[in-house]
């Protein structure tokens, strides 16, 4: 059910969170609501979008959302139960809830101990929060400075994971091309998973032509290049403005410039009309003669 939570002063000016798109921004204040009293919820995408989301349109897909708060460490995911359908359960915990909120009453969490192991699909490694281990009394009602979101350069609670904690992802993803960001010498992996995503989205489009040229925009335009966090949405909006061209482009027609920067569907149109000015001359002359 859904909680009353605090949102601290510092939430705003939060690092971390600058580099994540403004709806996972918004998504990590939801996640606040929907997790219980010790952080943890149910991070079945699906869910998380009809409780966070229930009546907005995304420009992301809930999941990339998700991923973009593991990857600063405002969240972590793992691995929990078997399903009926024999797929595993997703867990997600905000990593310093405990240290941001203050729970009167407090109700132990049904959802920690299905927690079996870490989730490497949204991310690479995740470190598992203290929380899980924690024992004996902890202060209530004192909040660190040092834990609070913005203080800090990450979220995580936890100390950093050793080798035993962290999995590697076991497969390679492709990478199609590497976009670059407004960050020195940081890119944005385009893979083709992505690639396969906006494909099926703008049927309309050769997708892959056009983030090559969104590729070739971003290096000859470092000034206006686009966050990690915000890179599948530039890319969502390029490829949507594709979409209604080729659309709106007429059916045998086309609208790739020859070579003196005219489109063929103008060049058609053009020659039609110096046939229609010919024959108008020619009957104009006709009647010329008849009259003489």
């Amino acid at each position: 059910m859904p909680r009353i939570r605090t949102i601290k002063p510092e939430f705003w000016s939060s690092e971390p969170l600058a580099y994540v798109s403004a709806e996972a921004q918004l998504l990590a204040i939801g996640l606040l609501n929907f997790a219980d009293d010790e952080g943890y919820f149910n991070a079945n995408p699906k869910l998380v979008e009809s409780f966070v989301f229930p009546i907005r349109e995304l420009s992301n897909n809930i999941t990339v959302l998700l991923r973009e708060l593991s990857e600063i460490g405002y969240i972590a995911l793992f691995t929990g139960d078997h399903l009926q359908d024999g797929r595993h359960r997703i867990i997600g915990h905000i990593t310093n809830f405990e240290a941001n909120q203050v729970i009167n009453k407090k109700k132990a969490s049904e959802i920690k101990k299905f927690v079996s192991g870490l989730y490497d699909d949204y991310t690479a490694t995740v470190s598992v929060p203290l929380g899980k281990e924690r024992k004996g009394k902890e202060g209530k009602g004192k909040e660190g400075k040092d834990n609070m979101p913005g203080a800090e350069t990450s979220f995580s609670s936890s100390p950093k994971p050793s080798p035993e904690q962290t999995l590697p992802n076991p497969i390679e993803e492709e990478v199609i091309i590497e976009l670059h960001t407004n960050r020195n010498n940081q890119t944005f992996k385009f893979t083709a998973t992505h690639l396969q995503e906006v494909s099926s989205f703008y049927p309309a489009v050769d997708c892959r032509t056009e983030i090559n040229k969104i590729a070739a925009w971003l290096y000859a335009n470092p000034t206006k290049r686009k966050t990690a966090g915000g890179m599948l949405r530039f890319v969502n909006n390029w490829l949507s403005k594709a979409q209604d061209r080729a659309m709106n482009t007429p059916t045998g027609q086309s609208s790739t410039p020859n070579n003196n920067g005219v489109s063929h569907g103008q060049r058609k149109s053009n020659t039609q009309s110096a046939l229609n000015v010919a024959e108008q001359v020619a009957a104009d002359a006709r009647r010329g003669r008849d009259n003489g």
